[in-house]
C-alpha cells in the first residue's frame, strides 16, 4: 500500500511546536506523529521553516536554541523530505499571487503540491481560493 504523501504548510509545524490550540495542535502533532512512525511521507520547503522561524521568533518570542532543537528534530524524520520550486513553477506561482488575495508562499507551496502530486495540509483557508 502506497503511503500517503503530504505537503506540510507552516501553519500545521507551528501548531505542533506551540501546542497552543485545542482543537489544532492535536491535529498537527497527530500528522506529525503520522511521518515520524513512517506511516505517510512529508514535504516541506525552506520557505516553510523560513516562515515557522519567523513567526516563533518574532511574533511567538521562543527562545532561537530551543527552536532550532526542535526543527532538527523534524528534520532528522527519515520520512520529511526537503523540496524546492523550479523556475516554471515559481512562475506560475507568481501568477496566481497576481489572480488571487493570498499570500505568496502559499502560491509556491500550491505548485510545489502540484508538481509533486501532494496533498496539501494546513489550516489555511485561502488554499480554497487558489483553483488547480
Amino acid at each position: 500500500m502506497a503511503l500517503n504523501r503530504y505537503f506540510i504548510d507552516s501553519n500545521i509545524l507551528i501548531r505542533h511546536l506551540t501546542q497552543d490550540n485545542q482543537t489544532l495542535s492535536p491535529k498537527a502533532t497527530s500528522f506529525i506523529e503520522e511521518i515520524a512512525k513512517e506511516e505517510a511521507i512529508g514535504f516541506v520547503t525552506s520557505l516553510v521553516v523560513h516562515e515557522v522561524i519567523y513567526i516563533l521568533v518574532y511574533v511567538y518570542k521562543v527562545n532561537r536554541k530551543g527552536l532550532v532543537n526542535s526543527l532538527k528534530k523534524l528534520l532528522k524524520l527519515k520520512n520529511l523530505e526537503i523540496l524546492d520550486i523550479d523556475k516554471k513553477s515559481l512562475s506560475l506561482a507568481l501568477d496566481d499571487f497576481a489572480k488571487f488575495n493570498i499570500d505568496f508562499p502559499d502560491c509556491v507551496y500550491k505548485q510545489i503540491a502540484l508538481n509533486n502530486n501532494l496533498e496539501i495540509l494546513t489550516f489555511d483557508k485561502d488554499f480554497k481560493k487558489i483553483k488547480k
